[in-house]
C-alpha cells in the first residue's frame, strides 16, 4: 500500500473513483464527507492546564482546513468499521458515566468509601477516552485521508493499489 496526492479542486469538483480507497472493493453508492487537515500540535496537554487545552482547542478548529465532497466510495467493510467505531465510542462514554453516577450515589448512601474511586476513575477515563475512539471514526480517517495545511491538495496513505490505478488514470484524462 502506498499514497496519493490529489488536488482538492479536483474532488470538489466531482472526480471520484469508484473504488473504496483502503480496500479497493468497488462501490456503488457514496458517502457525503468532509476530508479534513489535523491541526499542528504546539504544546503538551499538561502545559497550562485545562483552560490551556481549551483555548489551543478552539485555535486549532478555526484552523482546520475542510474539502467538502459528494458521494466519496466507502465499500462496506468501511461503513461497519465506522459503525462499531461508533458504537464503541457511545459504549464507553454512557457506561462511563453510569459508573461515575452510580459510585456517587453509593457514596451518598454509604459514605465515603475509598474503594469507590476505581468505578469512578474508570468511569471518568471510559468517557474521555471515548473521544479519542470517536475520532477514530471520522470519515477522514477511515479513509487515511489527509488535507494540507493550506486546503490545496489530500493526501491518501495505505491507498489500495486498485484506488491508485483509478486516481493516475483519472489524472491523466
Amino acid at each position: 500500500m502506498s499514497q496519493v496526492r490529489v488536488g482538492s479542486a479536483k474532488l470538489v469538483e466531482g472526480s471520484r473513483p469508484r473504488s473504496c480507497v483502503r480496500h479497493g472493493n468497488a462501490v456503488a453508492d457514496g458517502s457525503d464527507v468532509d476530508l479534513q487537515s489535523r491541526p499542528q500540535h504546539d504544546m503538551s496537554p499538561t502545559f497550562g492546564g485545562v483552560f490551556s487545552i481549551l483555548v489551543r482547542t478552539a485555535d486549532h478548529l478555526q484552523d482546520i482546513e475542510r474539502v467538502p465532497v459528494q458521494g466519496w466510495p466507502f465499500c462496506e467493510l468501511c461503513v461497519r468499521r465506522r459503525r462499531r467505531l461508533r458504537r464503541a465510542a457511545q459504549a464507553l462514554f454512557f457506561g462511563g458515566v453510569v459508573l461515575v453516577v452510580a459510585a456517587v450515589v453509593v457514596a451518598l448512601q454509604r459514605g465515603q468509601e475509598p474503594l469507590l474511586m476505581i468505578p469512578m476513575l474508570v468511569g471518568v477515563a471510559a468517557a474521555l477516552g471515548s473521544g479519542f475512539v470517536f475520532g477514530q471514526s471520522s470519515w477522514s480517517h477511515i479513509a487515511s485521508a489527509r488535507v494540507s495545511d493550506d486546503g490545496r491538495w489530500v493526501t491518501f496513505a495505505d491507498a489500495h493499489p486498485a484506488f491508485l490505478a483509478e486516481m493516475r488514470s483519472a489524472s491523466e484524462d
